[in-house]
Order: structure tokens, then sequence, then C-alpha cells
């Protein structure tokens, strides 16, 4: 009889289902649902009447699926079922030679027969394949091939459900695994054998509706669809790139959630130090910098922002600070003061300008300064350009850029003062630009903390003295 006919997966074949026992006794219909477990172990679904169903309707809501397991214990199951179904059909192409040689059984074939038909016993998967089937080598090889290529599957499908939460993945997983239920099908179909023994088959293919009816489109689930033993090379090659991909992956993601509570175990010794040392902060910082670098992690990172935020502002100058760490940095700083502002409310204050902002822009309105640190923000230069009265040029610069890029703004007689944010710069790039500004005759004012008019003016005073009235 065929594996399936125009009702799709009907009555019939949810009704044969054999125990692995040699002694097979037909059942009624009902009493073969009543007692349907899929051999999993657990209680059977209640037996509900199954209606005919023509061709051209969706019989996948015919599917019986036994939710007594959690969805990966189901997957391991069929996994499980693929790996003895592959070593039973190459075993069955062993006895074919063995047949052909004139070679007798011995305690080692008896032995592998027997270990065979215990496990299938155990798991509760028919093994079809003892009842006789005239099948050459070939076709048994190529089922061996098929099964493996399922339990290949249902590997990466375990592998996919107990990772990260990746839609993508998942479906792709889903339809490599459809792919390969319908490839052992379709040669199952071509040897004339009923899906209801096929268990292994047919307990996957109900995994994959559950999976469907979550709203994923399945395709090779329908009645008509085949897939050819000719696809199976390729099939098997997708299932490995993937299998590889979520291996890298999941290595990636283990090495990143490390990195991240070294991040957290530094920054709690430096919160609890009065006075942390150097090294401590530079280790941090290399931590902070490999993230980044080497795993995407965002400079926004909510994760960075809560291992910093505590300790930003103990951050020492001498500190061998990065180009990404001073990122990081700043996204934690603009966090922090965004947060700042809205739990003082909606309310905009008016806020004097200090007798130091008043003195900077006395000397400095009309002219231009460079800002060198972090990447632009709007709403601070803006800020500062209106509080000093000058045009503010931020320069985006990072370390093993040529300092000649300045060369420009250095020629440029209305460009007054640099200011170099120092927490959000590298801090080799600092040292170097001071070297390389200075020499050019132009003036570096290194501002350690706040981004403010405030703050950025209190730091001109400090570095310049009296000079202001007589010029920089």
């Amino acid at each position: 009889m065929d594996m399936l006919d125009s009702k799709g997966y009907t009555d019939k074949y949810k009704c044969s289902m054999f125990s692995a026992d040699s002694s097979l006794q037909k059942i009624s219909a009902e009493e073969a649902l009543s007692k349907l477990t899929l051999g999993r172990g657990g209680p059977a679904a209640p037996a509900s009447p199954i209606k005919s169903r023509g061709k051209k309707e969706d019989y996948r809501k015919t599917a019986v699926f036994t939710a007594d397991h959690t969805r990966v214990a189901n997957y391991l199951h069929v996994t499980e079922g693929a790996r003895l179904l592959k070593e039973e059909c190459l075993w069955q192409k062993q006895l074919l030679f063995l047949k052909a040689t004139g070679t007798d059984r011995n305690q080692i074939t008896r032995q592998r027969h027997d270990d065979l038909l215990r496990r299938a016993k155990e798991t509760g998967f028919f093994l079809w394949t003892r009842r006789g089937r005239d099948f050459t080598e070939q076709t048994w090889d190529r089922l061996a091939c098929s099964y493996g290529i399922l339990a290949q599957a249902g590997e990466v499908m375990v592998q996919v459900l107990t990772g990260k939460k990746d839609q993508s993945a998942q479906q792709r997983a889903a339809q490599l695994m459809a792919d390969a239920v319908c490839l052992v099908k379709t040669l199952l179909r071509d040897q004339n054998v009923e899906i209801g023994e096929a268990q292994v088959q047919l307990t996957a293919y109900n995994e994959l509706i559950e999976f469907a009816k979550q709203g994923c489109y399945l395709d090779h689930l329908r009645f008509d669809d085949r897939v050819e033993w000719t696809q199976a090379p390729a099939l098997r090659d997708e299932i490995e790139r993937l299998r590889q991909g979520l291996s890298a992956d999941s290595r990636i993601q283990k090495n990143r959630e490390r990195l991240l509570n070294a991040a957290q175990s530094q920054a709690d010794r430096i919160a609890l130090s009065e006075s942390p040392e150097i090294s401590a902060w530079n280790k941090l910082i290399g931590i902070v910098t490999e993230l980044c670098e080497n795993f995407q992690e965002p400079v926004s990172s909510t994760c960075l922002r809560e291992i910093l935020s505590p300790i930003r502002g103990k951050l020492p100058e001498e500190a061998d600070t990065t180009d990404l760490f001073g990122r990081v940095i700043q996204s934690v700083d603009i966090w922090v003061e965004q947060a700042r502002r809205s739990r003082a409310g909606t309310v905009k204050k008016t806020r004097l300008p200090s007798p130091e902002v008043e003195q900077v822009r006395e000397r400095f309105a009309g002219s231009k300064m460079v800002f060198v640190g972090g990447t632009p923000q709007g709403h601070i230069q803006r800020r500062i350009e209106e509080s000093f009265g000058i045009e503010l040029l931020w320069e985006c610069h990072s370390h093993g850029d040529s300092l000649d890029r300045f060369t420009s703004v250095l020629n440029d007689p209305q460009v007054k003062l640099f200011l170099v944010y120092i927490p959000w710069c590298s801090h080799k790039h600092s040292e170097e630009l001071t070297g390389f500004v200075e020499k050019q005759g132009k003036r570096l004012i290194r501002v350690r903390k706040g981004t403010s008019p405030n703050s950025m003016a209190a730091a001109i005073l400090a570095q310049t003295g009296g000079r202001l009235a007589a010029g920089v």
C-alpha cells in the first residue's frame, strides 16, 4: 500500500501504529487512537473522531501532537529514533551482504540484531524494516542516509530551541527539518511503506505541524510534495552549515558573557576601592574594548552602561583609555544626563551664565574652537556655541589616524582653542594631539569632567590663567 493516498494523513495511517513486538495485530481506529503515544512514554492523546479530508484541503489540522514533554524533548525523541532507523537500515544492508556471500550468522551478528530490537522497544518506535522488505543494498543505503539527514536536522532544531531566541534561525531549522522529513517520506512512498509504520517520520511531521501553527509557513508538508534523492547532498550540506553557524554563535555568546562577567567583577573592585590602581582601570578598559571590537557589543549597550555608570566619575586621566572605551563612556554620560533631566521634570529652567562663561565669551565671541572626543552631539555643540558665542568644530579622530587631518583647522586663524574632552578620548591620542597642536602655536585645553559651558569655561580659565585679556 502506498505511503499516502489522496486523503493525506487520514484515519488509516494514524491507526497503523504497531508495537515493536513481532506478533502484530490490527486494531480499530478508536482503540489505536486511545493508545497512541508515539513512543513518548506519556499518557495517550484522547480519542476523537477523525473526518476524512479531501486532497486539496488543509489536512495539517489532523496532526496528532502529545504535549506531555517539552518541545525540546520531542525533537530529541525524533532525533533518537532517526539515528536508530539509520543504524537499522545499515544493518539490513549488511544482512543482504552476509546472505549474498553465504556467511552464517554468528553470535556477534545475532547480538547486533537483538540490540537494535531492544532499542526500538525502549524508544517505542516500530522497526518497519523487520517486515520482510525486499529492498536492494542501494535502497537500504539511501534510506540510512535519509534517516541520518533527519537526525542531523533534529539535532540542529534542538540546538536552535535551546539557544538564543532567534526566530529566523528557528524558521530556517524547521524548514530544513521539513525537507528532511519529506526526503524520508518520498523514499518510503516509492517503496510502498505505510505512513503508520514509519513512526519516526510521522512523529517528526507532527512536531513540525505544531511549529507551523505558531504562524510560520513551512514548505514540503503537503501530500504531493517530494524531495528527491538527488537533493539529499545539498540538504545535508545546508543543515551542516546552519549547525556550524549556530555553534559559532554559541561560542561567541559564551565568550561575550564571560567578558561581561569579568568587566562587572573588575568594576566592583574599583567601586569598593577608595583609590583604585591604574592597572585595575586599564584591565577594565581592555575588557570593554575587546567586547566592542571583537564581539560587536554596542557602545550604547545596556550591560556596559550598568557596569560603568556607578564608577565613571572615578576614571583617572592617566588611565590608558581607548577610542572605543571613550565612546562607551560618552554613551553612559549622555544616558545619565538624560535620566537626570527626566527625573527633574519637563520644566526648563533658565540658568544664568557663570562669571567664567562671561569671561570666555568676552574673549572668544566670533571665533572658532575645535572639540575633540567621542562622536558629535548636537545638543552639546549648540549649548557651547550659544554660551561662548563661537562656532564649535567637532572633530572625530581615532588613534592611528594621521594628525595631518588637523592641518586645515590649525592654519585657520579663526580657530583659537582646541578642547579635548579626556573621558571620551583615547589616552594615547590625546597625548599625541597635545604635542602636535602646541607645536603649531595653538592652545589645547584638557577638559577632565563635564561638558556643560560652566565646566568648559572653568577648564579654560584654569589652564590659561590670566592670559585671556592679553590673548591665548
